[in-house]
């Protein structure tokens, strides 16, 4: 890739971009939430059904339905009771147990429990590296759901892309830096927040009540005026290691 720069700079500029880039492993963190090991953004599912138009409360799922008529019904990562009503089933084990994941077999007219919050994992898809799965492992043939970010999306969409296969759209697919701001990063803010309060309030005072104007007009001129003397002879104490030098006049 370097031999393609033109100057030192193009080439900081794609490192930046490529390191921006990068993606690492998913690793699971909690029951809702994976760390990407590259860059320590995460995925955090657990507000997946927090949007407003939710008139089904915390039994709400997402419902996809296949060409064969086999439907899918996912409740994120956390377990509830399915509310699942389909007619002429020859079984109803997602209405009987705390799942997170249920599937309707069209041809045999079941409904079958996959798995519940405990037994999903995030894995890595295969094929695309920036693309993050939720497995839920099988006997036979794993369930997969790709989770595609789409920070646009107000409510999330699950969408059949082939037999046991599915892509779960929703801004919640997305990596996010929950870390925040550092201890440092909040001192730092506090300690300028405090100095802009310090100088624009001991400002007005000193222009309205003492009636300073110009250079005068700074709070405390004086000692801001010593400082830089001060930071000397501190300086100079540490210096000497902290040795009080006494200074006696010639008589």
């Amino acid at each position: 890739m370097l031999m393609y720069c033109n100057n030192g700079l193009m080439c900081l500029l794609l490192l930046v971009v490529a390191a921006a880039s990068a993606s690492g492993k998913c690793v699971q963190k909690s029951q809702c939430v994976c760390e990407d090991t590259e860059t320590g953004l995460v995925i955090d599912l657990e507000d997946l059904f927090s949007y407003e138009d939710d008139d089904d409360g915390d039994d709400a799922f997402l419902k996809a339905v296949a060409d064969d008529d086999s439907t899918y019904y996912f409740h994120g990562c956390v377990d509830a009771v399915f509310n699942v009503d389909v007619k002429n089933i020859s079984g109803d084990e997602c209405n009987e147990n705390s799942i997170t994941f249920c599937y309707f077999d069209g041809a045999t007219r079941k409904l079958i429990p996959v798995g519940n919050a405990s037994s999903f994992r995030f894995a890595a898809d295969p094929k695309h590296s920036d693309l993050t799965n939720i497995v839920y492992k099988q006997e036979k043939q794993d369930f997969v759901i790709g989770l595609v970010c789409s920070p646009e999306l107000l409510k999330p969409e699950l969408v059949v892309k082939e037999p046991k296969n599915l892509m779960l759209y929703s801004k919640y697919a997305c990596k996010v830096d929950a870390r925040g701001l550092s201890g440092g990063s909040q001192l730092l803010i506090a300690f300028f927040v405090c100095v802009a309060l310090y100088l624009i309030s001991g400002m007005l005072f000193t222009y309205c009540v003492v009636g300073g104007r110009g250079v005068e007009m700074i709070p405390n001129l004086n000692f801001w005026k010593q400082l830089p003397s001060l930071i000397k002879d501190g300086f100079k104490f540490v210096v000497s290691g902290c040795k009080v030098q006494q200074i006696y006049n010639s008589m």
